[in-house]
């Protein structure tokens, strides 16, 4: 796959899915980020919520990031990742992600990594303060060329 420049465009939403796996694509984009020619920007791969996506299925995200640079596509990823995991964990990672509260009790070390968590009270999950960090960041634009 082709790097990105995530400070040109945003990686896919939290919530988009590849293969019924939600952070899935936006994981994919933060790799190719990584990838020579590819800027990461003020995003992070590893520590961010795409290591915790990959701990969750028990990927090393240096294989990961070994098995998009080789990838041609989205398609190959999945098939290279179905490979690598155990399915049954789709449905709670989904569950995980798409409810993961922002609470009194995480806010201000959510804030940290992502100020708009401490602006916006009205985002009450993670994957929303991702999102608003995302559009505050570098706007609508995504950084992925289909």
């Amino acid at each position: 796959m082709k790097p990105l420049d995530l400070t040109k465009g945003r990686p896919r939403p939290p919530l988009a899915e590849l293969d019924g796996i939600m952070f899935f694509p936006r994981t994919i984009d933060k790799a190719r980020a990584t990838l020579p020619g590819g800027n990461i920007g003020d995003y992070s791969y590893v520590p961010s919520m795409s290591e915790m996506f990959l701990k969750h299925f028990g990927v090393d995200p240096d294989a990961f990031v070994e098995a998009v640079k080789k990838a041609d596509s989205d398609v190959d990823v999945a098939t290279w990742f179905r490979s690598q995991i155990d399915a049954s964990k789709i449905a709670s990672w989904n569950e995980t992600v798409s409810t993961r509260p922002v609470t009194d009790e995480n806010r201000d070390r959510i804030a940290v990594r992502h100020p708009v968590a401490k602006r916006d009270l009205s985002l009450v999950r993670v994957a929303d303060v991702l999102l608003a960090d995302d559009r505050e960041s570098v706007g609508e634009k995504l950084a992925i060329d289909f």
